[in-house]
């Protein structure tokens, strides 16, 4: 048996513990906790168990770190780092990028931001899912998609998130009107926030042509469609081209189409698959006339395939 000073009881007793912050963390990262009374374990040669609690005087910057050692005597037995987690979001802030949808230019952009209670942007993405909605204001028709939420926590985004909706329903731009935006936010699908933000996407009317290219002519004649929404400068757009045959098989044509190189210029072109090459050459002192011509069918083309009243041509991509 071992001697009655070497057993556990004799080499604890009457030893005195304490966990406290440093002179350097009172106040700061911790504050002073409640102290819990040392006790010992289920058997005294585990030694002694001692345990306290610390309270935060005010919640930590998310992810800031604090150091924490245990010391007896004075004599540093272990050490660890301790860092504040993230919380989850309880607001949600958004602005809408895109006040205007057009029927060829329909997706609609947010950027949001999330915040903790204390406002902090920096916020747990675990089991979270942003949603952007839009609503037909005229039918409450919706449509829906889900925001990537990897930025954030990303500095260089300023902790920002984007959300690009899906393309708008054709029928939404029927007549003009307006759309609301929803933004939903969720963790482990229970939703914590949802945020209809002041401002709506105002959805402009559709161009007459759209959809109805055979009900633009009741003759024989060429007719071409621009974009129905605005242009940036630089941005490249198409000019399709179209024929109404007057009932016949076209089997060649010429086309000429005047631009103002002022504030066009001719970038390629391309051509129907129904015809044989199609040339081209420009003509003008600023090689403003643009000329396209294609002679015959190609062998794997039929005669309906040219008859109608909207058979397609050629494209020309233009800069604007």
């Amino acid at each position: 048996a071992a001697p009655e000073l070497c057993a556990g009881a004799s080499l604890v007793q009457g030893l005195r513990l304490g966990i406290n912050p440093t002179d350097a963390q009172v106040g700061y990262a911790l504050g002073a906790g409640r102290r819990l009374a040392g006790s010992p374990g289920s058997a005294y040669t585990a030694g002694l168990e001692i345990s306290r609690e610390f309270q935060a005087m005010y919640p930590p910057e998310p992810e800031s770190q604090v150091s924490c050692a245990a010391n007896v005597l004075g004599l540093e037995f272990a050490a660890a780092t301790i860092s504040a987690a993230l919380r989850e979001a309880t607001s949600i802030i958004a602005i809408l990028r895109t006040p205007s949808a057009y029927v060829d230019r329909s997706q609609v952009h947010v950027a949001y931001q999330l915040r903790d209670t204390t406002g902090n942007v920096r916020v747990s993405t675990i089991e979270l899912n942003v949603r952007l909605i839009l609503a037909l204001d005229s039918t409450n028709e919706t449509v829906q998609t889900a925001c990537a939420v990897s930025s954030l926590q990303n500095p260089q985004d300023h902790y920002l998130g984007f959300c690009m909706g899906p393309p708008l329903p054709n029928g939404w731009f029927a007549s003009d009107g307006t759309a609301s935006v929803v933004l939903e936010a969720s963790y482990s699908s229970t939703i914590v926030l949802s945020n209809r933000l002041s401002d709506q996407v105002t959805l402009v009317q559709r161009p007459g042509w759209h959809s109805q290219l055979a009900q633009q002519l009741t003759s024989a004649a060429a007719f071409g469609t621009l974009p129905s929404s605005p242009l940036f400068a630089g941005e490249t757009f198409e000019l399709k081209v179209y024929a109404h045959t007057g009932g016949f098989a076209l089997s060649t044509f010429w086309v000429w189409i005047t631009i103002d190189t002022s504030f066009l210029s001719y970038v390629d072109h391309v051509q129907s698959s129904v015809y044989n090459t199609v040339s081209f050459e420009t003509a003008g002192s600023t090689n403003e006339v643009l000329r396209f011509r294609a002679v015959g069918l190609k062998a794997t083309a039929t005669d309906e395939e040219a008859t109608g009243s909207a058979v397609y041509l050629f494209s020309v991509r233009l800069r604007a």
